[in-house]
This record gives C-alpha cells, structure tokens and sequence, in this order.
C-alpha cells in the first residue's frame, strides 16, 4: 500500500512541477484520425509527423479535401507515447504548394487545440471523432501566419494531458490564388507540412496498475484517473507554495 502511495505521489509531484514554467522537449505521437483527407496515398496525416521534407519527388504533407465553404473546420488527432503528459507548446508548420505558379499556402486562419483521453478502445473509434474522446482542455483559438515555417504555439500555461490525447483544430481555410480561369473549381483546404508537441510526459501504468481478475473498464478508468489528477495537481501546487 505504501508503494502504490508512493507512485501515486509521484504522479501527483509531476503534475504540480508542470504546472510552472519549463522547456518542453519534442513528444513522440502518432497519429489516428483526420477530418477529411484530400488524397490517401499522398497526402495522408502521417506525413505530418515525419521530419524529412520530401520522399523523392513528393512533398510530405497532409492536406483536407476542398471546401466551397472555407468556415468548415478541419482537425488532426494524435496519441502520444504515454499516458500522462505536461504540453506547453506546439508547433505547426503550413504547406506550401511549389509545384503551382503562384506557390499558394494552404494555412488555417486561427488554430485551436484540445487534450483529453479516449472513451473506448482506439481500434474502435467511431466514425465520428468528435464522440471518441473526452476533451479536457480547449485551448483559445490562436492566429495563424500564412508563411511556410514552422510556427510556434504557445500555451498561456502548462496544461495537464492524462491520456495521451491530442488534437490540432483548424479554423478558417484561406483560399489559393488561382488563375481566374479556374475560378469555378475554387476550393479552399487546409495543408499541413508538419506537427511537433513539446512538453514533458511519462507512464502511468505502473503506477495505477490494477492487479485483480475483474475485467477493467478503461472508459470509466482513464474519466475518474483523468478528473482526479487534474484536480488534485492544482491542490498539490497550492499546498507547495503555501509550504514555500
């Protein structure tokens, strides 16, 4: 019982020291659902997570299918390496289209994003994402630049992910400047060339490990863990300042 305690003290402490400030490290994630997708096989969000520029003669990126209305949001879900984590940024970086004349940005106007856990298992998601996860964070809606580099994100603070959950929402497509002959085939879309999470995280699965011959129910498991960390992290902040 005092091991357990132990454990659970330290997921507490890494909660509390997250809380301030500290250079976040890049996260290792991968990536499970996108809202639309403009080509599979060329386009697909895994390509958002990968370093390099190109694969041959292909520019890596992910890009949503084409929208007559640029209001319609798109969003990019991934899973970290982990269970519990501290994000205090995020990187995005707009796909440039240089196979075009006029080399158009395919950026979002405003980005925003959100943490949270899974309701069930991921190898049965639902057809909609937005009902596969509990969102425990929404971050306010960010600007964005409609350059080809990598831009930073800053949160306001450092926000407690206990899940692993996370998913880049954007908001407002801006269309791409076309010769006024294709006017008709207009269609505005967001591009990504590449996604970067900076925080700190580790695993929780030692340190709530359930050992017993009931079977688990991870929905109900990660809602209470996820609710009860939350909370008691501002209270083990509090305490420690006030011991401070």
């Amino acid at each position: 019982m005092e091991r357990e305690s132990l454990k659970e003290h330290r997921a507490y402490t890494f909660l509390a020291q997250g809380r301030t400030s500290f250079a976040g490290k890049p996260l290792n994630a991968h990536a499970i659902a996108d809202s639309s997708t403009g080509n599979f096989q060329k386009e697909s969000i895994d390509n958002t997570l990968d370093p390099s520029e190109r694969a041959g003669r292909i520019a890596l990126h992910w890009s949503s299918t084409g929208q007559r209305n640029p209001a319609v949001p798109e969003t990019l879900t991934y899973k970290l390496d982990g269970d519990l984590f501290v994000i205090n940024e995020i990187k995005i970086q707009p796909f440039q289209d240089f196979s075009q004349r006029s080399r158009p940005i395919y950026s979002a106007k405003t980005v925003r994003f959100r943490m949270g856990h899974v309701k069930r298992p991921l190898d049965v998601l639902q057809d909609s994402v937005h009902d596969s996860f509990v969102w425990t964070y929404t971050s306010e809606e960010l600007p964005m630049a409609q350059e080809n580099c990598l831009q930073n994100f800053k949160l306001p603070e450092p926000v407690p992910c206990i899940g692993g959950i996370m998913q880049v929402e954007l908001l407002g497509k801006v269309f791409p400047k076309l010769s006024p002959k294709f006017f008709l085939l207009l269609l505005a879309c967001c591009s990504v060339a590449h996604v970067q999470i900076l925080g700190r995280g580790r695993s929780l699965a030692h340190a709530f490990r359930v050992d017993n011959d009931e079977p688990e129910d991870p929905v109900n498991d990660w809602g209470l863990l996820a609710t009860e960390l939350y909370v008691s992290s501002f209270c083990f902040c509090a305490c420690i300042t006030m011991e401070l």
